[in-house]
């Protein structure tokens, strides 16, 4: 993944900044165990399967590939 051109604060206050402007606490285990749900979900699998029908850039990138990549970005922020 390109993640590494992100300028991680920028990334971090643009969440944050989303998260309140939504009023919804910004908890990485929460989010974490979220994702984790959604990983299993066999609704989030179709509509990913969808997505990558209609989105041709997104090419063979599987969903899992997703989630962990999204980990490792909440793990650096």
């Amino acid at each position: 993944m390109q993640y590494r051109a992100i300028d991680l604060n920028v990334l971090k206050d643009a969440i944050i900044n989303t998260f309140q402007y939504r009023n919804t606490p910004f908890n990485k285990k929460e989010i974490k165990v979220l994702l984790k749900g959604m990983e299993l979900d066999e609704e989030f699998l179709k509509r990913w399967v969808n997505y990558v029908k209609k989105n041709q850039y997104v090419d063979s990138l599987d969903f899992k590939e997703v989630i962990i990549e999204i980990f490792e970005l909440l793990d650096k922020l």
